[in-house]
């Protein structure tokens, strides 16, 4: 949970000895040990004495910090605990009580800025009764008590993932922080971006997310409707009661050019009232049990019509191709137009790392940039076309379903689309969603990256299909044994690496933990550190019998329509 280390802040040529968040992308430091006496040539060392004193130490052997034991240990030890507590004990002793703070008055000091760690100082002194609570359900319950006797913070942690801590500013602000969203990741509202994707990419939400059209004019901005949320910090909100219609809402919100959303307040009435929110809109989630409707101002491109209200635009812009056109361009499916294993040969690095990227970003239109979220559910290569210089273009929209508003999944009874491809959720359970294409993308990158199909994927040393196959490389850091070895002198082999990489991302069991093709395009255009990756979903280990009957022969891969029961 915690690190110990020396630091330089900002651009401060001092360093310090402190402890931060060891799994926090930013670097956040909750403890300094030598603020006012800092190293100036970065040389010192911090030692535990045998009278188990922690010491740290400059290059003129000069003490500048020193701990005072509380008690004599025998044979000091030193720990870092998940508290981030740093305590000496004696090796064989399990107590690991804090010292008790003694007299009546209590300093914080916070850092002068962010380069200087100077003396900037609250004084918490003893006063009448004051006590509040800070709750949020799903993660932590914070409480400070103060009166004349005591100062009393408590905090409980329901999950494991989120960070909390008390910050002190340079203003003598002092503020509760909640970091949240590690596990599973942030994501962004429909037509909202991160605000920083670099950050973003790194697993550090803090940034937030901005609107995709940050234009509002007031005048002509719309409000668009989100479903299933949990509603936003309503710190900066007002409430209007009685009998006021959701139109009337919306009405008074649009007069009101800070007014940045609006709900209805007793959903279960027709005439409920009215929660207007203001400024930014802080901790909105999406959730999977009923939730409320939230409809927040956005700007009038968002609509496809300027002025249209809670609209969604018009219906998918697909051009639709007659069969007798599509035999005339393919020349009757000629099998001389198909790539097999010799032709392959014609694409090398480049052009394969050009269709990936190309393949990436018109799925990633077809999720968010098109008027309506277009769910395509049959990615997979017989559906991707090349023209004369290779360019690729997604095709067979037969099976795709369009998505209304803010909806990310949906459900069927009636499975469609290609074994090998199908996401874990939607083949087992029928869920659809933008992460089951981001999983079928993951398949068919790395499909592209070895030149071997998924399915029927075969190697006589063991049993696993290329998911597989994939995954044990990447965990024994053998992941360019997976590159076609036709590629020769062509291969940049730091994006075939980085392309893996990503498609294992993508290919992760579960749809949280799948990256967004917005983030997809991201990491493969940048040469940015990206998370690890998690075993995948379909990590298949087949019957050995079967396995070791590697057959060569090419298979039919066609999409397939498997009917469920309710």
């Amino acid at each position: 949970m915690f690190a110990l280390g020396f630091f330089s802040p900002g651009n401060s040529s001092k360093c310090y000895l402190g402890i931060w968040y060891d799994n926090i992308p930013n670097q956040t430091v909750v403890w300094v040990a030598n603020r006012g006496a800092p190293l100036t040539n970065k040389t010192g060392v911090l030692t535990l004495t045998e009278a188990g004193t922690l010491s740290l130490i400059n290059e003129t052997n000069g003490l500048i910090w020193s701990t005072n034991a509380s008690r004599t240990v025998q044979n000091p030890t030193t720990w870092l605990l998940d508290s981030g507590n740093l305590v000496v004990k004696d090796a064989d002793d399990d107590d690991d009580r804090p010292e008790n703070f003694l007299g009546d008055e209590r300093y914080m000091s916070s850092w002068q800025s962010n380069n200087d760690l100077g003396r900037a100082t609250m004084i918490l002194l003893p006063f009448n009764r004051i006590a509040y609570t800070v709750t949020d359900a799903e993660n932590v319950r914070v409480t400070l008590e103060m009166n004349r006797d005591r100062v009393m913070y408590s905090e409980y942690v329901v999950q494991s993932s989120v960070v909390t801590r008390l910050t002190l500013y340079p203003d003598v602000r002092c503020i509760w922080q909640l970091q949240r969203c590690r596990i599973p990741p942030c994501q962004c509202l429909d037509r909202f971006e991160p605000k920083d994707q670099g950050s973003w990419i790194q697993t550090d939400w803090s940034g937030g997310c901005v609107r995709r059209v940050p234009h509002l004019n007031c005048r002509d901005d719309v409000f668009l409707k989100y479903s299933r949320l949990k509603m936003p910090d309503s710190r900066n909100s007002s409430v209007i009661g009685g009998r006021i219609s959701l139109d009337e809402c919306e009405a008074l919100c649009s007069r009101n050019c800070s007014c940045t959303a609006y709900a209805q307040l007793d959903i279960s009435k027709e005439r409920g009232g009215c929660l207007f929110y203001y400024g930014d809109l802080l901790d909105i989630k999406t959730i999977s049990a009923p939730g409320q409707d939230l409809y927040i101002r956005m700007s009038s491109v968002e609509s496809g019509i300027k002025g249209e209200k809670k609209g969604y635009g018009k219906e998918a812009e697909l051009p639709l191709f007659s069969l007798s056109t599509v035999l005339r361009a393919t020349n009757n499916f000629s099998m001389a137009n198909k790539l097999d294993q010799t032709k392959s040969r014609l694409l090398n690095w480049e052009k394969r790392f050009n269709i990936i990227n190309v393949i990436a970003k018109g799925i990633m239109y077809l999720h968010q940039d098109s008027r309506l979220r277009i769910i395509h559910r049959d990615h997979k290569a017989s559906n991707i076309l090349l023209d004369a210089d290779m360019n690729p273009k997604i095709s067979d929209f037969g099976l795709a379903r369009t998505l209304a508003g803010n909806e990310t999944e949906a459900k069927t009874r009636r499975v469609v689309g290609t074994y090998g491809y199908m996401s874990p959720e939607y083949a087992i359970d029928g869920v659809f969603s933008v992460k089951s294409d981001v999983f079928s993308f993951g398949v068919l990158v790395l499909e592209i990256v070895c030149g071997k199909r998924n399915r029927g994927f075969c190697l006589e040393d063991h049993d696993l299909n290329l998911l597989g196959h994939a995954w044990r490389l990447y965990k024994e850091d053998k992941t360019s044994q997976l590159v076609d070895t036709s590629l020769g002198d062509s291969l940049d082999t730091k994006q075939a690496l980085r392309s893996i990489h990503v498609a294992l991302l993508c290919v992760q069991k579960s749809p949280e933990e799948r990256p967004g093709m917005s983030s997809v395009v991201f990491m493969l255009g940048n040469d940015i550190s990206i998370a690890q990756a998690k075993e995948p979903g379909f990590f298949t280990q087949r019957d050995v019998g079967i396995a070791h009957k590697c057959n060569t022969n090419s298979e039919n891969h066609v999409s397939m329509s498997l009917i469920q029961g309710i």
